[in-house]
């Protein structure tokens, strides 16, 4: 998969840890249907890692969806809720800066 942005790094894990939620898959399963480890998994949801597309491929056949859904959007958006997804990742850099100003004064 080519260059993704840290904002479409996130989106496509969001969206592999909802496809993996609906399946009833847990990290490990997971993992072992696709070949990789538990991890991986959790890098790949988090947005730390980018999926290569054999990847992605492999989520999408384990979990019942198409490729698409994890790159385009298609498919059922109900359980994503992006403004909580936003507020978090709000959160998680305030913190992040709130420890580094502790740890310099």
């Amino acid at each position: 998969m080519h260059y993704l942005t840290q904002e479409s790094r996130i989106r496509i894990g969001l969206r592999i840890r909802q496809a993996r939620k609906q399946a009833g898959l847990s990290h490990d399963r997971l993992g072992s249907l696709v070949g990789t480890s538990r991890q991986h998994l959790i890098k790949l949801e988090k947005g730390k890692h980018a999926p290569r597309e054999g990847m992605l491929q492999r989520i999408a056949e384990a979990t019942g969806k198409s490729p698409a859904f994890f790159t385009d959007g298609e498919e059922d958006d109900a359980d994503a809720d992006w403004s909580t997804v936003l507020d978090a990742l709000l959160e998680r850099r305030v913190r992040e800066i709130l420890t580094r100003i502790q740890q310099v004064a």
